[in-house]
């Protein structure tokens, strides 16, 4: 069993989140037994101005939130990989993601049949995006975000 992962990655859609600028991205994860997996995620389109506020302020400034789980992480479709291979041991079991982020993880597990999923995560921000995200593929009823 072996995964193949295809390396374009579509980033056209863009929304308004509360008056937060984001964009859809296509987050194509891989391919097993001739099925191809992927997600879309939704992610803060001016990230980098937050992050380099948080790197020119004080941890007190910026309490303390890490902002780079606005935007999706390569090592999320790596996680994702792994949980499409355990794809048997997830399906009608509780899933959590720590440091969930944008969600990607969370969509896969929801995907793989997971018949909860927690999504944690210490910034609200990223919450807010995960929670979109979930409700846009239709896992509102699986996947739970929660603040850390």
């Amino acid at each position: 069993m072996s995964i193949n992962s295809n390396d374009e990655t579509v980033s056209k859609e863009r929304l308004l989140l509360g008056d937060m600028p984001i964009r859809a991205r296509i987050v194509p994860i891989g391919s097993i037994d001739d099925i191809s997996y992927n997600v879309t995620i939704y992610e803060m389109e001016q990230a980098c101005n937050l992050m380099e506020t948080w790197y020119s302020s004080s941890s007190s400034e910026s309490n303390g939130l890490d902002p780079f789980g606005v935007v999706m992480w390569p090592g999320s479709i790596l996680a994702s990989r792994e949980l499409i291979q355990h794809s048997k041991e997830i399906q009608n079991q509780t899933v959590v993601v720590l440091g969930a982020g944008t969600g990607v993880e969370g969509q896969i597990a929801a995907k793989m049949g997971a018949k909860k999923v927690i999504c944690l995560d210490n910034n609200p921000t990223c919450l807010k995006l995960l929670q979109f995200g979930a409700h846009m593929a239709g896992y509102d009823d699986i996947m739970e975000s929660r603040g850390t």
